[in-house]
């Protein structure tokens, strides 16, 4: 059955080429823009501490309400759907906290954060025996990787984000007598630790197993040196 349907779709396209009264076809790509068609053409070029001309390779201006960000939805970004294990972290991130937004005509990538508290069943491989135990969390976010997809190798990032805090006039807020470069006193003003990352291609955040460097030890120390302070990155003076 599936042979079949196979063989007659391929016959039906062939007849329809077969048809056409021209040879030349347009070139369609399944790779898409890197850079966002909206950014300004100002920001096409940036110069250099040394004044060298750099060229943009990447932007996004988010431009486009209610994209997703689901695995194979977006070719820039991926949303993640599962617990934080690391840092102790207390959140749980899911595809559904994130997607972007226009308000008349300003439009922006957003990231919800909602009170929910939730006991999941995670497996501990350090405790002994290892086995399965109770794991809290008490909110829900989002978090959006760029990972496997794009990577920064060097040059000049610019971000423009709004971070999240309880900073109106209305809100109590003592830190704001210090002034906009004060240093924050008070951390309940501030419930979230929000974070834009850059981090190597090797190790994807939040996926610890990642970041386990696949070597052995005693080829990489090999001719580094003796002694007991050693470092994979730096060789010591002898």
């Amino acid at each position: 059955m599936r042979l079949g349907a196979a063989l007659t779709a391929i016959s039906v396209a062939w007849s329809v080429a077969s048809g056409a009264t021209t040879s030349s076809y347009p070139t369609k790509s399944g790779i898409k823009n890197w850079v966002d068609p909206d950014t300004p053409d100002d920001r096409h070029t940036y110069t250099s501490s040394r004044g060298r001309p750099w060229d943009l390779v990447m932007s996004d201006e988010f431009n486009v309400a209610n994209r997703s960000f689901r695995p194979g939805d977006d070719h820039m970004w991926t949303s993640l759907d599962k617990p934080d294990g690391v840092n102790g972290a207390l959140e749980i991130y899911s595809h559904n906290m994130t997607s972007t937004k226009c308000d008349d005509d300003t439009c922006y990538f957003y990231i919800e954060v909602s009170d929910e508290p939730q006991t999941i069943k995670v497996y501990n491989m350090y405790t002994f025996p290892p086995g399965y135990q109770d794991a809290h969390f008490f909110y829900r976010a989002a978090m959006v990787q760029s990972w496997n997809k794009i990577c920064f190798q060097g040059g000049m990032l610019e971000v423009r984000a709004q971070l999240p805090g309880a900073v109106s006039d209305k809100s109590g807020n003592p830190d704001l007598a210090l002034g906009k470069s004060g240093k924050v006193a008070t951390n309940a003003y501030y419930p979230t630790w929000p974070g834009i990352w850059m981090m190597g291609n090797l190790g994807r955040a939040i996926f610890s197993a990642s970041r386990h460097l696949p070597v052995n030890r005693s080829r990489v120390l090999h001719g580094l040196g003796s002694g007991s302070f050693r470092s994979l990155g730096h060789r010591r003076r002898r």
